[in-house]
């Protein structure tokens, strides 16, 4: 799984870009602040690999320390790590999930919720996996929150990765077709994202 697409703060990156800067370097940060630090599930190590260039030396890690991590939960699709600051003991949480469960956690307004919808829309018909990704933080003397629910998140943006098909799966489909045999895609994906990667790829 692969990284392909980046929206920050009016930024937009995209494979073959170079390099990403500014608003959406950042992002990259704080969705690897989000994961996992010895990652296995492939959307987190994709950040992991991503922000290896982007970040070299200066590790997003640096200056921080873990302080508790929230994993998936039923009504909330999304997972959070709390970080805290080494230097003044203030904290930032970095969350990422699904883009309806980060925005509901940054209270978007349905405006912008609608617009962030369509952005979802767009990018899945794509064939990419889409994931939100918001930060929160925290004074110094704030107790530690319960549920990421306890916090004010502020949206950072959208990341879009791309869970290419193996190289056989295209000929394997169009032999079942060719022997009139029904063919069936089973996946866990959203349903534009299933749709843009049968059309892209399987049609």
């Amino acid at each position: 799984m692969t990284i392909v697409a980046l929206g920050a703060a009016g930024e937009g990156w995209w494979t073959g870009d170079g390099e990403p800067a500014g608003a959406t370097a950042e992002f990259i940060r704080y969705g690897i602040l989000a994961n996992a630090r010895d990652p296995f599930d492939p959307t987190e190590k994709a950040f992991r690999v991503h922000g290896s260039d982007t970040f070299a030396a200066n590790t997003p890690y640096r200056g921080l320390s873990l302080k508790r991590e929230y994993g998936l939960r039923p009504g909330l699709l999304a997972v959070t790590n709390l970080w805290e600051w080494e230097d003044d003991g203030s904290q930032v949480a970095a969350t990422k999930g699904a883009p309806e469960a980060i925005a509901g956690l940054s209270g978007l307004s349905p405006d912008d919720h609608a617009r962030l919808a369509d952005k979802v829309n767009e990018m899945a018909r794509q064939g990419m996996r889409v994931f939100g990704v918001a930060i929160a933080e925290l004074p110094r003397d704030m107790a530690m929150p319960e549920t990421p629910r306890d916090l004010s998140f502020c949206f950072i943006g959208l990341v879009g990765l791309a869970d290419p098909l193996r190289p056989t799966v295209p000929a394997a489909v169009r032999e079942c077709r060719s022997a009139s045999m029904r063919v069936v895609m089973i996946t866990g994906d959203y349903m534009e994202t299933r749709r843009g990667r049968s059309r892209n790829k399987l049609d």
